[in-house]
């Protein structure tokens, strides 16, 4: 199914106790398919609160070795994904994000000739905490850091 089909769809959830790796898949899913099943996952989680004002344990009759999770799915025949597994898809493309900016940083930095950049320190005084420390400070290897 392409994901022009999938993003038309709505997400469905439910809660059920599974044993999470069965649900554990190699592969992640786009971007966009990934935000619309977070908002799934976060507006289950607000439906159905556990309690919390009185001592009930509520996980107390189910099989053993499994875990009450909530299942999130596009209705089709799409694997279905727990929301820990959706988590990890979110915190996997945030990393991809960060690699990109890093990336983007790297190439800024890599053609450019530092000898010939004339900074205004001042700019960063209240940034790094330095605006009371004066240029005699600093000696008279300031100069010769960037080298």
């Amino acid at each position: 199914m392409a994901d022009d089909y999938l993003s038309a769809r709505i997400a469905h959830s439910r809660r059920d106790y599974v044993c999470s790796e069965d649900y554990d898949y190699n592969f992640v899913i786009p971007k966009n398919l990934v935000i619309k099943l977070n908002a799934v996952v976060e507006a289950e989680k607000k439906k159905r609160q556990k309690p919390r004002y009185f001592e009930v344990d509520v996980e107390q009759d189910h099989p053993e070795g499994t875990s009450e999770e909530i299942i999130v799915y596009f209705p089709g025949g799409t694997p279905q994904l727990t929301s820990g597994a959706v988590f990890r898809m979110i915190e996997f493309y945030n990393i991809v994000g960060k690699l990109n900016a890093w990336k983007a940083d790297v190439q800024w930095l890599t053609p450019t000739n530092w000898r010939d950049i004339s900074a205004n320190p001042e700019l960063f005084d209240v940034e790094t905490d330095s605006d009371d420390l004066s240029f005699g400070y600093f000696g008279v290897e300031a100069p010769n850091i960037g080298k």
